[in-house]
C-alpha cells in the first residue's frame, strides 16, 4: 500500500489598507514592516475639484491639497514596494 505525504496549505490574508499605516509582511522582500503611507490625488479629488469649479470657481484647488479627499499609498520602508491602496473612489 503505497503512502502519501500530507500537504500543508497557508492562506496569508492580505491586511485591509485604509488611512493608516499597517503592519503586515512584505511579498517582495519578506520582510515584516509597518507600511509607509503617501496621499496622492486620485479620482475623488479630482471628481470633487470639478464640482466646486462649477459651482464656485475660485476654491476649486482645495479638495487636491486636503488629505482627506486623497487617496492613500502603502509602500514597504524596506524595498520600496507598493503593498497596497486604499482608494476614496
Amino acid at each position: 500500500m503505497a503512502q502519501y505525504g500530507q500537504q500543508t496549505v497557508v492562506v496569508v490574508q492580505q491586511p485591509s489598507f485604509g488611512e493608516a499605516p499597517v503592519q503586515t509582511t512584505c511579498p517582495n522582500c519578506h520582510n515584516t514592516v509597518v507600511t509607509t503611507v503617501d496621499k496622492k490625488a486620485g479620482l475623488f479629488a479630482y471628481l470633487m475639484a470639478l464640482i466646486i469649479c462649477l459651482l464656485f470657481c475660485p476654491c476649486f484647488w482645495i479638495p487636491l491639497v486636503i488629505d482627506s479627499c486623497k487617496d492613500t499609498e502603502h509602500t514597504c520602508p524596506s524595498c520600496n514596494a507598493q503593498l497596497g491602496t486604499n482608494k476614496r473612489l
